[in-house]
């Protein structure tokens, strides 16, 4: 699969910030809801919308800063 790290180079992480050096959270349904202050059910009604995610195995994992940019370009609060 490809990680996008050049041969030899290390694959980085895709919670890893560049800038900060920091590791972001990767949030599952719970904790995103939480963040966002809404029910599971939006965060599926979100999923269904294309709301971006990565998987861990098989299991959805959200990027907060990700999806927050995301429900700005789509105009929402």
């Amino acid at each position: 699969m490809f990680n996008g790290a050049g041969v030899g180079e290390p694959a980085m992480a895709i919670n890893h910030d560049e800038t900060t050096g920091q590791t972001k959270p990767l949030l599952k349904r719970k904790g995103l809801a939480i963040t966002l202050d809404c029910s599971l059910r939006t965060i599926d009604a979100l999923q269904a919308q294309g709301m971006p995610c990565v998987f861990l195995g098989k299991s959805r994992r959200f990027l907060p800063d990700e999806v927050i940019a995301w429900l700005k370009r789509k105009g929402a609060r």
